[in-house]
C-alpha cells in the first residue's frame, strides 16, 4: 500500500467525530490486526503480518436481531475497546471493498451529548410497539436512537398497524411490564425519547385521547 494511502486512513482514524456522521461498529482486535498489516502500527514481531480476512460481525451483533438488517444490535455485554471500537463510515466503505464482511454491519450515528460534547449513539433504545392496550393485541419490537422524535414513533407505530394519525389520538406508554396501565405521553414539538421518561420493557401505543379520561 502507497505512503499516501496510508496516510489517508491515518487521518480518517484520528478525526474528530462530528453531529449526523456515521460510524460502523467492528471487532477491535480485527482492526488492530489490519493497522499492523498495512503499516499505521508497526507489529510486535519480525515476522509478516498477514492480509486480514473478511470484516466479521458475528461476534459483535445480538443474534436476535441479526436478520434485521436496519435495526442490528450491538451484544449487551461488549465492552469498548476490549470487544469492539469505531471506525469512519468512509473507511468501513473501503475496507468491505477490498475484504468483504460476515453478517450485517452494525452502522451507528454521532450525537449531540451536551452542548458541547458528541458521541456515538452506540446501544438503540427498545421500543415494543402496541396495537393497543387489549391484553391480546399484537406487539412489534424494535430500535431506535434516543435522538428519535416522537413524532417518527407516532408514524412508526401507525404504519406498523395500520392507524391513521389524527389529532383525537395520542401516544402512551405503560407503567408496568405487562401493559395494564397507561399513562399519556406529554410530549412537545420536536421532543425526542431523551425527553420523555423511558423504562425498561415499557409498551407505546397510539390510542385515542379519551380513552383513559
Amino acid at each position: 500500500m502507497s505512503p499516501e494511502s496510508v496516510q489517508i486512513y491515518k487521518e480518517l482514524l484520528a478525526k474528530e467525530p462530528k453531529i449526523d456522521e456515521k460510524y460502523v461498529i467492528i471487532d477491535v482486535k480485527l482492526l488492530k490486526h489490519w493497522k499492523r498489516f498495512i503499516g499505521i502500527d508497526k507489529s510486535e514481531d519480525e515476522e509478516q503480518v498477514t492480509e486480514p480476512g473478511p470484516i466479521d460481525f458475528t461476534k459483535l451483533v445480538d443474534p436476535a436481531t441479526a436478520s434485521s438488517s436496519n435495526e442490528v444490535q450491538l451484544r449487551s455485554d461488549a465492552v469498548e475497546g476490549n470487544d469492539y471500537t469505531f471506525i469512519p463510515y468512509e473507511l468501513y466503505k473501503d475496507l468491505v471493498k477490498t475484504y468483504n464482511k460476515i453478517d450485517p454491519e452494525i452502522i451507528r450515528r454521532v450525537i449531540p451529548q451536551g452542548p458541547y460534547q458528541t458521541v456515538i449513539d452506540t446501544f438503540l433504545v427498545s421500543l415494543r410497539l402496541r396495537k393497543s392496550s387489549d391484553d391480546n393485541a399484537r406487539i412489534k419490537q424494535i430500535y431506535r436512537s434516543r435522538r428519535t422524535k416522537i413524532e417518527e414513533i407516532k408514524k412508526d407505530i401507525c404504519n406498523e398497524f395500520c392507524i391513521p394519525l389524527s389529532s383525537n389520538y395520542q401516544l402512551y406508554s405503560s407503567v408496568d411490564e405487562d401493559g395494564q396501565k397507561w399513562e399519556p405521553i406529554d410530549d412537545e414539538p420536536d421532543s425526542t425519547l431523551e425527553d420523555i421518561s423511558l423504562t425498561k420493557k415499557m409498551h407505546l401505543s397510539y390510542m385515542k385521547i379519551d380513552h383513559y379520561h
